[in-house]
Order: C-alpha cells, then sequence, then structure tokens
C-alpha cells in the first residue's frame, strides 16, 4: 500500500499515519541513486506518485496498479486489471508497461473470461522513458487547461 490518499476518492484518509510516511518518504530519498522505483496496489486504482527532494527536484516514482479483485466505489464497481512489466534486465530499469483488464460484465455473459490489453504506459502518455523526470513532466501537463494527457488519465 502507498504513502498518501486514494486521489480518486475525494473523501479518502491517508493510508499511513503522518509520521510513518515522513519516515517511508526520507528513505526513499535517501536511496533514491539506488531505488529504482516502487510498486504498489491495492488501491484499485491506476495511478502513479513522484517522490522528490529537498530541494523540489523529482528522484523517484511509485506506480500503482489496479487490483485483480474489483472493488465497488460511489461510481460504481471498477474492472480488474493486471499490469505486466518490461524492463531491463541487467539494472532492473523499467521501459514501459502494459496494463490489462477484464470486463467482468462480459466475462459473466459468455462464463468466459477474456483479459484484454487496455494500454501501454510510454505510448498512452507519449513517454521515452519512465523515470521520476518524465512522470513529473507528465503531472506538469495535467495542470494545463483542457489538458489531452489529463483527461486520458481521468478516463482510465
Amino acid at each position: 500500500m502507498a504513502p498518501g490518499a486514494d486521489e480518486r476518492q475525494p473523501d479518502a484518509l491517508p493510508h499511513f499515519q503522518e509520521n510513518f510516511s515522513r519516515r517511508f518518504l526520507r528513505l526513499i530519498r535517501s536511496y533514491s541513486n539506488i531505488i529504482v522505483g516502487q510498486f504498489f496496489g491495492h488501491l484499485h486504482s491506476d495511478t502513479f506518485r513522484v517522490v522528490y527532494n529537498d530541494m523540489g527536484r523529482p528522484v523517484n516514482w511509485m506506480l500503482l496498479a489496479p487490483a485483480v479483485s474489483p472493488k465497488r466505489t460511489a461510481s460504481g464497481p471498477n474492472n480488474p486489471g493486471v499490469r505486466l512489466y518490461k524492463f531491463e534486465t541487467s539494472n532492473g530499469q523499467v521501459l514501459d508497461y502494459t496494463q490489462y483488464y477484464l470486463d467482468l460484465n462480459n466475462a459473466n455473459q459468455r462464463d468466459s473470461a477474456d483479459w484484454q490489453q487496455e494500454y501501454d504506459l510510454t505510448s498512452y502518455y507519449g513517454l521515452t522513458e519512465v523515470t521520476a523526470k518524465s512522470l513529473h513532466e507528465l503531472a506538469n501537463t495535467f495542470t494545463e487547461h483542457n489538458s489531452q494527457l489529463f483527461a486520458r488519465y481521468v478516463n482510465l
């Protein structure tokens, strides 16, 4: 479970107590030169977070994947998701990932699970790499007026 609250659930509380969140992020900042990235689930949400150093420079990232188990929210249930990461075996650098989902209504009607590709991170957002800096720049585009990339993010 990642630190912070679920940004897609407006009334959600943070998952870590503030003092534990500060300690965790301090460790990530201290060892960002050897921590390649962080992978989380549990929120049943497709999102990412960027970790910044004390000077505001992006130094690490967190990728939060949807869960295999569906969750009912105020906006209705979500579909299960599975993520396949592509990485460089020599250094662990994440190169991309492909997100898959299962349409529960369709699967229940057909009595068969047909997992479908939803998107690839780099092509979906036009990234050339998966780094703290590239995800920071992506997040910055979300604040632009009528941001197409933010619209894509919200529709996941």
